[in-house]
């Protein structure tokens, strides 16, 4: 009896010392072997010359990944996550280019992270990391002077100080910043600026910045390594200014409802495939940390059904919560035109941004984000949209960011300035031949009302569907849009006030002249965006050899001026020919 109770007990200290070894390997091993699911395709990639060539091994031995010593042996693999591990002195705006130049080659969406740090002991413990997130949330809102801090679904706000946004961010799980900024810092205020030293140990959070410059992490003092060397699991933000805004952005929280099939890494994809439609030239929206984490465990809906319905493919959802929701749909790349239920619809082929709804294919499946108020909701793929669609959409869009929102909230300044020169200027011509020109007036004022009460109805009616950039930047600060007499006023005057000119213009060159001031809202704005789009373009292409924005901007009010123009110049042609005037 001892004798077979000595061999159990040297079977149980056998076995318990194989548990205990087994522990104290998991243990050990790096998180990330551990804790991402590495079964979608991912490359690891690293130059031999860096300093950190020997992290980038490390990684690709612990995770059994390839590792390529170039950028274009690794996108040859057509990964769908790659991993460059470079040290900040190795990069640089040129390489960062170089980088963009090879992705739009590629062809195809792939979600990058760079695993990065002032030394490789803080690249790897980046690697190794993995965020704390419990629910907490801090926003920080520079125009309107305060923190918003969203807990156990409170929002709280504090004033913002550094001292404030310090004790704050020591203790969320996830920060959106949304100001200005640079390389060195977070800016708060006109004279207040978070830098590196402010910082404190941070806990495993989320950081994402929509503001200029804030992710040149080679830069000496930059806001974005201080972040993850100080703690941060993920930093996300800008290379070059945004131009705009993002869906989410800033109280949305956009990658609050990532999970494992969705991860922070598509939802920075999806972000930056939107910024490309009018904005940003290149993907230069990118993450710090590693592309594959994500918040939640699973997806925040349930999927009720998938079917074919006619030409489309349907899928139903319940139980999602508000916000902005990360869809992903298996085999969904083949589906170009989406249409979801009470956000709207949406074509890959789209010229100019969404701020309701984005997309994008990566490999076989179709990942969407949208802005969902919660519940129940269908998503209907299509493999093409309507006949009538592209133009429709083009010309809404257009006259959506210039008749409504830049009319209305953004030029009111330039055109009260612009009106009033216009009936100075209609005044001294009026007053020096009144009795020829009187008879022109009540037709002239015709003429004006008309073009006033459809460009302030249109953006009435509107209001509802806009999708705009700035739109959604209006909708997410809570700012309301409105239509006042200060919109009105210049839009009539400066209507009115052309037709006159153009009524009683003796030439061509004056009747060109009274019709571009009726335009002058539309084409000022095309001359802006277009000659500053174009000068910051000519001088990136010299230092960089890439263009770094699109011409939507300048795009969408030439063609708000082709769509108002043309009836505006055949009712005038026809007034003219009922008024007959005499030439001034």
């Amino acid at each position: 009896m001892n004798r077979i109770k000595g061999q159990l007990t040297i079977v149980l200290l056998a076995v318990c010392l194989t548990a205990l070894i087994l522990a104290a390997g998991a243990l050990t091993r790096p998180a990330a072997a551990r804790a991402i699911d590495t079964a979608a395709r991912t490359v690891i990639w690293s130059e031999p010359k860096d300093p950190y060539y020997d992290l980038a091994r490390e990684i690709a031995r612990a995770e059994g990944l390839p590792l390529a010593d170039a950028l274009d042996a690794a996108l040859a693999d057509d990964p769908e996550f790659l991993i460059w591990v470079v040290s900040p002195e190795r990069l640089s705006e040129e390489i960062f280019s170089d980088l963009g130049a090879a992705l739009q080659r590629h062809g195809k969406v792939v979600s990058v992270g760079l695993i990065s740090g002032s030394t490789i002991d803080t690249a790897r413990a980046l690697w190794q990391r993995r965020p704390d997130y419990t629910g907490r949330h801090l926003s920080i809102v520079p125009r309107e002077g305060q923190i918003d801090v969203l807990e156990g679904g409170q929002i709280t706000h504090h004033p913002l100080t550094i001292e404030h946004v310090v004790a704050q961010i020591e203790r969320a799980d996830y920060v959106m910043f949304q100001g200005h900024g640079t390389r060195r810092y977070w800016r708060l205020g006109e004279t207040t600026e978070l830098v590196a030293s402010n910082l404190p140990s941070l806990p495993p959070q989320v950081i994402a910045a929509g503001a200029c410059q804030t992710f040149k992490i080679w830069s000496e003092g930059s806001i974005a390594l201080a972040f993850t060397d100080r703690g941060a699991a993920v930093y996300v933000g800008f290379l070059h200014s945004p131009v705009g805004y993002l869906v989410g952005d800033p109280k949305g929280f956009p990658f609050r409802h990532t999970w494992p099939d969705f991860p922070l890494g598509h939802a920075v994809q999806v972000q930056s495939r939107g910024l490309q439609q009018g904005f940003i030239a290149w993907p230069y929206y990118l993450l710090l940390g590693d592309p594959r984490l994500a918040l939640q465990a699973g997806p925040p809906y349930r999927v009720q059904g998938d079917e074919m319905v006619g030409h489309a493919r349907e899928l139903t959802f319940s139980a999602a919560p508000e916000g902005v929701i990360p869809v992903r749909v298996p085999g969904g790349a083949a589906y170009r035109f989406v249409d979801i239920s009470g956000v709207g619809r949406a074509w890959q082929g789209d010229l100019f941004y969404n701020g309701r709804m984005q997309m994008a294919d990566i490999g076989a499946d179709k990942y969407l984000l949208f802005l969902h108020t919660g519940g129940d909701f269908t998503v209907r793929l299509y493999r093409m949209p309507p006949w009538y669609w592209p133009v429709l959409r083009t010309v809404t869009d257009a006259l959506d960011h210039v008749t409504a929102i830049h009319h209305s909230q953004g030029t009111l300044a330039p055109c009260w300035i612009a009106s009033v020169l216009l009936a100075l200027i209609v005044a001294w011509v009026y007053l020096r031949n009144k009795p020829h020109l009187a008879r022109s007036l009540p037709l002239a004022i015709a003429a004006g009302l008309p073009l006033t009460a459809l460009r302030g109805g249109y953006a009435l009616a509107r209001r509802a569907y806009l999708t705009t950039m700035y739109t959604h930047w209006l909708r997410t600060m809570d700012e309301a849009f409105e239509i006042s007499l200060s919109f009105l006023i210049p839009t009539f005057l400066m209507a009115a006030g052309g037709a006159w000119l153009y009524l009683n213009a003796r030439s061509r060159w004056g009747r060109s002249g009274a019709f571009l001031a009726i335009l002058f809202p539309n084409w000022a704005i095309a001359v802006f965006w277009l000659g500053s789009e174009a000068l910051i373009n000519a001088l990136a292409r010299q230092r960089y050899g890439l263009p770094l924005y699109a011409y939507g901007g300048g795009l969408m009010p030439l063609i708000a001026c082709a769509v108002e123009g043309t009836p505006i110049a055949l009712a005038l042609w026809g007034a003219r020919r009922l008024a007959r005037p005499a030439p001034v």
